[in-house]
């Protein structure tokens, strides 16, 4: 087996190769790390004192986002630690008071390892902020583009809701905003219909209005879209036949003679005309031109903007003829045979019906009767009482009801 000899270090060798390590370590510093200037872009601010700064309403709308450019000076060892991750420029905000530009001081940080060795070389003189305050504005929704409904139906307004949006942001931005735009186009609805749409921040000249700066209280509104049925109604009157009158002989008109309505079908569709008013013909001695405020159903809306009509009613064919009837007859008179009742010679009436009826009633054919059931008669006795007409064809009617005076005298 062979033995193997180790041989002792020689300590001459040890110390000679320190001695050349520390000399190429002192080369490498001071002729082959020699200093140099470096330049940094891109490095963002960093801004403290937030809090105190937005208590005031602030808000910075230029400059926040702007880079900037800082050149540094140091040994090349060094100088590799300055990068622009590693580069921060605090810029103070806490003591600013009012609005406009402003011109800052700011401090550059780099690692603290070189803090001492690297310097700038050159920077900006001041980090420039355009300083503006938040406001809140409430500006309208409207819609630019066209809606319309197909025949047959109506589009009410359309309604959005929210009808306003609320925006927060800087005031001079705000001022600018005029509305809060849709656009929607759609022809021929014949159907309701809800939709949420996004919406633009417009001027009064139509230029959008972007900017992250601006908050909005809502991102969509809800276009409401009403439509309805529409129908054509007539005006009209309720009649009571009376008088020897039916609705037949009235000739009744309305200005305007008819009006557009809209509402649901539903409704719409059973509504053909509207009665304005109830008349009695047994009272209605002539014609008459009326006015009438137009009152609608519940959910149905004019179309015309029509507050009034005006009925005209006119007797056509429609004829009056006094009577005097002489066949006069007290019924049920209950008293002795020595006493009477004395009637008067005839009983006035008055007759309507169509012209051709009256023309042929035959006054001999007349006759008045006085029911004096339960009347409590006594000699010299003063009634009036009312008179029963026969003989009269059914379709007149009279106009009046005859009374009689008669008294009760002895035979």
């Amino acid at each position: 087996m062979e033995k193997i000899f180790k041989k002792k270090p020689n300590i001459g060798f040890v110390i000679l190769a320190v001695l050349v390590t520390v000399v190429l370590w002192f080369y490498v510093k001071l002729v082959e790390d020699p200093e140099r200037t470096i330049t940094v872009s891109g490095i963002y601010p960093t801004f403290i004192g937030e809090d105190a700064f937005l208590s005031n309403d602030f808000i910075i709308v230029e400059g926040e986002d702007k880079p900037i450019t800082i050149s540094f000076r140091g040994k090349l060892s060094d100088l590799a630690e300055i990068k622009r991750n590693t580069v921060t420029v605090e810029c103070d905000i806490s003591r600013i008071g009012y609005l406009g530009e402003r011109q800052l001081a700011y401090e550059v940080k780099i690692p603290d390892r070189v803090a001492n060795s690297v310097y700038v070389m050159d920077k900006p003189d001041y980090i420039v902020l355009k300083i503006d305050k938040i406001e809140t504005k409430d500006v309208p929704v409207v819609n630019v583009g066209k809606v319309s409904a197909e025949e047959g139906f109506n589009l009410e307004l359309p309604i959005f809701e929210p009808s306003v949006v609320t925006i927060q942001g800087p005031l001079e931005t705000l001022k600018t905003v005029d509305r809060a735009e849709v656009e929607y186009s759609k022809d021929k609805l014949n159907a309701s219909n809800v939709l949420t749409l996004s919406y633009k921040l417009k001027t009064k000249d139509g230029s959008e209005v972007t900017g992250t700066n601006i908050t909005r209280n809502v991102e969509k509104v809800d276009l409401k879209l009403v439509v309805k049925t529409v129908k054509n109604i007539t005006f009209d009157l309720s009649v009571v036949p009376g008088g020897g009158l039916t609705k037949d002989n009235l000739r009744i008109t309305a200005e305007p003679a008819s009006i557009e309505v809209s509402g649901d079908a539903d409704v719409v569709q059973t509504l053909n005309s509207l009665l304005v008013d109830t008349i009695q013909l047994a009272s209605l001695e002539t014609g008459f031109t009326k006015e009438y405020p137009v009152v609608l159903p519940n959910g149905v809306k004019e179309i015309d903007n029509v507050d009034t009509v005006v009925i005209t009613v006119e007797l056509i064919g429609v004829a009056s003829k006094d009577f005097y009837v002489t066949n006069i007859n007290a019924l049920n008179a209950g008293i002795d045979d020595d006493f009477e009742v004395k009637l008067p010679s005839t009983v006035k009436i008055t007759v309507r019906g169509t012209t051709d009826t009256v023309s042929k009633i035959d006054p001999n054919q007349l006759r008045a009767d006085i029911d004096l059931t339960g009347q409590v008669l006594q000699v010299g006795a003063y009634v009036s009482l009312n008179a029963v007409i026969q003989g009269l064809p059914p379709e007149v009617g009279l106009m009046n009801v005859p009374s009689v005076n008669l008294t009760i005298v002895k035979k």
